[in-house]
């Protein structure tokens, strides 16, 4: 070196020095790459370059690429300069930003831009002690980037970094150390955990973010084993990590695993590493984390969400046909009982099928209600107030060995079925029950809650606001993340054969999320389970419980026959009604769909008083066929049967008000009573072959009351 380089470079006047006093010396060199590697480590860039603009042409004194094909050197190598960018920075003595380089209009046409593939561009001057420009580090990328203000504040960190260790590194070890200690300052600024690792796998670098994102103080982890701080499902794979990149140096690496918060629990983290053992400022394996647990958790239960939606529309379909078949099953059981012929032994095991028709008609209709194709009879509650009613039954469900505790706030409107919502609180109180086969305790609290944004983003699809919150916790067994990843699926359970169906927790989600709410579960395994329900802040008063409604003692009236459409496309249930029908003494014309329907009904004089349909038909709807009836006969009586729920006439747009609606299965006798009291509460009925007509001021109306001359045929 020709002097002493502190005083020395302090008195460097121009580019010209500059570059000759760095050819001249290799310690300057490996300065200049040490930073110019650092700055393509720290920004993510594929080069790095420090150059010097003399006047007639750019020098670049080193050169750092990433090592995936982009060309990098150590010494001086010149470039014309009209290829250059760096000519403009020294020329205005600020930093350039260019995030595109094909459009702007400085550079566009520059031979760097349609020759060497450049896109973006960010560099800082190098100025001496008095302000005058010596060179510029810049850093390029060859696709298009918009430079983040805290990109041009690193970059610029790294220029004064570098012009401070120019004047004061005299020896090769002293400017090693002094210029550790600056690369760990620039770390120490960002928000993600740095870390450097030994070649043995113990920490001798944590950045201060680790306190704020995993809660372990500055310098606390000094010397520790990485792998304690993984999560033990995912230290084989770290482990296999890093024993490969030991094997390959400046190799680099992607992956994402778990690691331990102060407190106990986990945080999921994106990781990027680098191998940079073999460079003299670094010498370790450094690890850039960022902490993605908040997207990761909205991730898996947007992914459960549509896991289960998908499940309960099989469950629906599953259900829709099903009842089909227990239809035909309760029907021609009912004729087999009424025939009066069989045999004590055999009347027994006809009524044991029947039974047995009758249970499987409640399974379907848990299924509907998974599915979340059911109509709630939805009124604004107080939550507090219903969780209060069921306390109760709720504390002869739990037995003695179970304590309960109660914290229920009223005046927490909500708008809700109180007895699908009663249903839910049970089956999660026998849920916890089960939790604790040898005793525990349950809490159950109702309180105010509101989400903020970086609750609601932790707590996956519900959104910010107001929300009243119902709380059940137990201390019991807890569940694994293998278990909560399935908890909510419809037939699964943990229990042995024979104690449990698998439905409760999954009818329990479907409810709350027909109420637009959301349950957010939490477990441990040994340390219990808590589920949040929260539900929309409704806006009006609490409906207050009343004596329930008064009981008509008046018996019905006689009906008397009546001629009666029946479109349905399953032969099975059509024959079942059609004999219950005829056997009331009602004529009965049948169509296995829709268009035969109509068919039918252009040919028949007099109209038919009663069109008994399926919903789904093949082709045209049976919502559609009495839409297309109705033009004709508009008081047309409705019923409407399904092996869904009432809700899929609401899917078709249909008034419920102007439609009787006969879930199926049903059996012969619930097919007469709701016909007769359709055909005995018609508002009008056919008297000698003509239809009651409509005056003029009364236009017809369609189902969904619109006047029938505005209904498309």
């Amino acid at each position: 070196m020709k002097g002493p380089p502190d005083e020395h470079l302090g008195d460097v006047q121009d580019a010209v020095q500059f570059a000759a006093m760095v050819e001249d010396e290799p310690a300057w060199r490996e300065g200049l790459e040490r930073v110019a590697r650092l700055a393509c480590e720290l920004l993510d860039v594929p080069v790095a370059q420090v150059n010097v603009v003399l006047p007639d042409r750019q020098r670049s004194l080193v050169s750092v690429g990433d090592g995936e094909g982009h060309e990098e050197w150590s010494g001086p190598r010149d470039v014309p300069l009209e290829g250059t960018y760096c000519r403009y920075v020294v020329q205005s003595g600020e930093p350039l930003e260019i995030h595109d380089a094909e459009t702007n209009p400085r550079v566009k046409d520059n031979p760097a831009t349609t020759e060497g593939g450049v896109r973006a561009y960010l560099a800082i001057p190098l100025k001496n002690a008095a302000g005058k420009t010596l060179a510029t580090l810049c850093v390029v990328d060859f696709r298009p980037r918009d430079w983040a203000p805290a990109s041009t504040a690193t970059l610029r960190s790294l220029a004064e970094l570098l012009m401070r260790e120019i004047r004061s590194r005299v020896r090769a070890e002293r400017e090693l150390e002094r210029g550790e200690a600056r690369f760990r300052a620039l770390i120490e600024q960002g928000g993600d955990l740095i870390t450097i690792l030994g070649p043995e796998g113990t920490i001798r670098y944590q950045s201060p973010a680790y306190e704020r994102i995993l809660g372990y103080p500055e310098e606390g982890l000094l010397d520790r084993p990485f792998a304690e701080l993984v999560h033990p499902a995912d230290r084989a794979r770290w482990s296999d990590r890093f024993m490969a990149a030991l094997k390959e140096p400046g190799s680099r690496a992607r992956d994402e695993w778990r690691m331990a918060h102060r407190d106990g629990s986990w945080r999921t983290m994106k990781v990027k590493g680098a191998n940079l053992l073999h460079d003299r400022a670094v010498r370790g394996i450094v690890l850039n984390m960022l902490d993605v647990s908040k997207e990761k958790r909205i991730q898996l239960e947007l992914q459960q969400a549509q896991k289960m939606e998908a499940v309960g529309r099989l469950a629906g379909g599953v259900a829709h046909d099903f009842n089909n078949l227990l239809t035909a099953i309760e029907g021609n059981t009912t004729f087999l009982l009424e025939r009066g012929d069989l045999s004590a032994e055999a009347e027994e095991d006809v009524r044991e099928m029947l039974d047995a028709a009758e249970r499987a008609g409640g399974l379907t209709r848990q299924l509907l209600s998974f599915s979340r194709d059911q109509v709630l009879e939805v009124k604004v509650r107080d939550l507090g107030v219903v969780a209060k009613n069921i306390l109760p039954l709720l504390k002869r469900l739990l037995g003695t060995n179970v304590t309960l505790k109660t914290d229920l706030r009223e005046d927490l409107p909500i708008e809700a079925d109180e007895g699908q919502l009663g249903q839910v609180i049970m089956n999660l109180a026998v849920n916890a029950r089960d939790a604790m086969p040898g005793g525990g305790t349950l809490r159950l609290e109702t309180r105010l809650a509101e989400v903020t944004q970086e609750q609601a983003g932790s707590h996956g699809a519900i959104h910010p606001g107001r929300y009243a919150q119902l709380v059940v916790a137990d201390n019991g067994q807890g569940m694994s993340r293998q278990v909560q990843e399935k908890v909510f699926e419809p037939f699964f359970t943990t229990k042995a054969r024979g104690q449990g169906t698998g439905l409760g927790l999954s009818l329990s989600w479907g409810v709350v999320r027909q109420m637009d709410g959301h349950i957010h579960l939490y477990s441990e395994p040994e340390k219990g389970t808590t589920f949040r329900l929260y539900f929309p802040w409704a806006e009006g008063v609490a409906d207050e419980d009343d004596d329930g409604p008064s009981v008509d003692e008046t018996p019905a009236l006689p009906v008397s026959p009546g001629r009666i459409l029946v479109v349905e496309d399953q032969p099975e249930v059509e024959r079942i009604m059609t004999r219950v029908l005829e056997a009331d003494g009602h004529e009965v014309i049948t169509a296995e769909s829709g268009e035969l329907a109509l068919d039918a009904a252009a040919t028949l004089a007099p109209p038919p008083d009663l069109l008994l349909s399926d919903v789904l038909l093949p082709g045209m709807t049976g919502p559609e066929v009495a839409w297309r009836l109705r033009e004709k006969w508009p008081h047309l009586a409705l019923i409407f049967t399904s092996g869904f729920t009432r809700g899929e006439l609401l899917n078709q747009d249909v008034d419920l008000g102007e439609a009787a609606f006969l879930p199926k299965p049903f059996g012969p006798r619930e097919l007469s009573e709701a016909v007769a009291d359709v055909l005995r509460d018609a508002p009008s009925r056919l008297k000698g072959g003509q239809e009651v007509g409509c005056s003029k001021e009364e236009e017809p109306r369609s189902m969904t009351g619109v006047p029938s001359s505005q209904v498309p045929g």
